[in-house]
C-alpha cells in the first residue's frame, strides 16, 4: 500500500494541520515503478496493468492513475548492469537510464510492441486527489501467435522443422496432419521435442516404425 508523501516535515506545522488532514502539504506527484520484464529474445508482446486505489480518508477529488511504459529493443547491446560494473554506462552518458537502449517513459493503456525488455509504472498527480494505491499489477504476455507449413517431407527417423515466426517465447502447441506415410496407407505422428524455435516431426507406420512421409503442420499459442 502506498500513500502520498508530504513535502514538509511535521515540525514545520505550527498548528494542527498535520492532524486535521490526511496528508498535509502533499508533494505534487507520486510514482510507483514496477520491476521490469526482461525477455529471452526480442519478441511481440502485450503490455498492460490493473490498478486498485481509493481516495484517502476525508479527501475529495478524483483518482486519475496514469499508466506509463518504457522498453528496450537493444538489450544485447546495452552496457553492463549495476550489479556488475557501472562505469561503462556512466562513460557512455552519465544521464542515461540503467539501460542505454531504454525508450523514454510514455503514456500507455494496452497494446503490443516488439521488444526485449518492458517496464511499467503508475503516476498520480496529487492536485487531482490524494489516493491510496492498494494494488498495481503489471502484465506482460503474448498475443495469439501461429505458424504453419504444407506438404513437408519427413525423413525416416524424423526431420527438424524451424518456425518462420520468430516471436514464440515458449513452445507452442504443434499439430501434424499426415498427407502420406512411406510404405503404408495409415500411420500416426509425433512432434518431439518442441521448442520456441521449432520441432522435430516423426511419422510412424501402423506397426510403429519411424518411416517418414509427408505432413501439413500448424503451431499455435
Amino acid at each position: 500500500m502506498l500513500i502520498p508523501d508530504s513535502a514538509s516535515l511535521a515540525s514545520a506545522d505550527t498548528g494542527f494541520a498535520i492532524f486535521d488532514n490526511f496528508v498535509w502539504n502533499p508533494v505534487a506527484q507520486g510514482i510507483y515503478e514496477a520491476p521490469g520484464f526482461p525477455l529471452a529474445k526480442e519478441a511481440l508482446v502485450r503490455a498492460y496493468a490493473s490498478e486498485q486505489a481509493q481516495l484517502g480518508p476525508g479527501t475529495t477529488g478524483k483518482i486519475n492513475p496514469i499508466l506509463q511504459i518504457r522498453y528496450s529493443q537493444s538489450a544485447s547491446q546495452d552496457p553492463l548492469m549495476w550489479t556488475a560494473e557501472g562505469n561503462p554506462m556512466w562513460a557512455a552518458d552519465p544521464t542515461t537510464a540503467m539501460w542505454s537502449g531504454l525508450s523514454p517513459w510514455q503514456n500507455w493503456t494496452k497494446g503490443q510492441l516488439q521488444t526485449t525488455f518492458v517496464q511499467l509504472r503508475v503516476i498520480f498527480n496529487f492536485a487531482d486527489g490524494l489516493p491510496v494505491l492498494q494494488q498495481f499489477v503489471p502484465v506482460v504476455d503474448q498475443p495469439f501467435l501461429s505458424d504453419s507449413g504444407k506438404a513437408v517431407t519427413v525423413a525416416p527417423g524424423g526431420t527438424p522443422v524451424a518456425f518462420a515466426n520468430p516471436n514464440f517465447l515458449n513452445p507452442p502447441v504443434v499439430h501434424l496432419s499426415i498427407v502420406s506415410v512411406n510404405g503404408d496407407t495409415a500411420g500416426f505422428w509425433s512432434a518431439s521435442p518442441v521448442s520456441a524455435t521449432g520441432f522435430t516431426a516423426h511419422i510412424f507406420d501402423h506397426t510403429g516404425a519411424d518411416v517418414g512421409g509427408v505432413v501439413d503442420w500448424s503451431a499455435n499459442t
